[in-house]
């Protein structure tokens, strides 16, 4: 590790302590290894796109974390000045169809098999894939120690804002990005104690965990074998009243499992 590298050191969240925790005890599980695709339409400009890509790394530090447990007294995040964008571009144009489908998904498994090196950044993977004129696929992999379902589209959206910026040969002004060492230095703030009074009297009188419903009240390894898939659709209507109600507030993904 290059000592001239380092930008800054601090703890992790709790929450990050639980994720690390899990990964270090079942390292082959990819139970926090992340990945999400994309479906590209038009002529993408690669050198924009990765510049964008590289900007944004650039503004947050969490896209430049790696994190220590091995010889520390707690586990801490590395943030590193200067990391390499993990971009791979190919171009399948002339590959036939089910061969493409065949590579993607060869692709999506190889990469969640090998996973990240916690210690080693970027913690993040990316791919373009030109499977047309006109089409690619984008595949995006990371630990989840480094972005959740709130902060991943925040992410993207700036990507695709400076992205068509820079095509349009534009300076996009974008107010800086508060570092995630002052939500660290807040949490630290936090008086325990207080914390633990407040939830004891929230939950006063709970002795037990609330039932989740089932069909018969009870679950068991067979009741897998019922489960089926199925598919709703909301209108637009609906799916901007809902974005609106959790809009800075909770998850989309929260209200829907509520």
């Amino acid at each position: 590790m290059n000592r001239r590298n380092i930008e800054d050191i601090y703890p992790l969240s709790p929450m990050q302590q639980g994720m690390l925790f899990h990964t270090l005890l079942a390292p082959h599980s990819g139970m926090y290894f992340e990945q999400t695709r994309w479906k590209l339409k038009g002529e993408i400009d690669i050198s924009s796109f990765r510049e964008a890509w590289r900007t944004v790394m650039k503004r947050h530090a969490a896209l430049r974390t790696a994190f220590l447990w091995e010889g520390v007294e707690e586990p801490l995040q590395v943030v590193f000045r200067n990391v390499e964008l993990a971009l791979r571009v190919e171009d399948w144009q002339d590959v036939p169809g089910d061969e493409q489908r065949r590579r993607l998904e060869e692709y999506a498994r190889e990469n969640s098999e090998q996973g990240f090196e916690l210690s080693v950044p970027p913690l993040m993977k990316l791919a373009l894939l030109q499977t047309g004129k006109s089409d690619y696929h984008f595949v995006l992999s990371f630990q989840h120690l480094l972005l959740d379902g709130w902060s991943l589209p925040l992410i993207v959206g700036e990507v695709f804002m400076l992205y068509e910026a820079r095509r349009a040969g534009a300076q996009l002004s974008i107010p800086p990005a508060r570092p995630y060492r002052e939500y660290i230095a807040w949490l630290q703030r936090q008086d325990m104690g207080e914390a633990e009074k407040y939830w004891r009297g929230l939950l006063a009188g709970f002795s037990e965990p609330t039932p989740l419903p089932t069909l018969n009240g009870r679950r068991s390894d067979s009741d897998r074998e019922n489960y089926h898939v199925l598919k709703a659709f909301l209108d637009g209507e609906t799916t901007s009243g809902l974005r609106n109600l959790v809009k800075e507030r909770v998850t989309l993904n929260t209200i829907m499992q509520g």
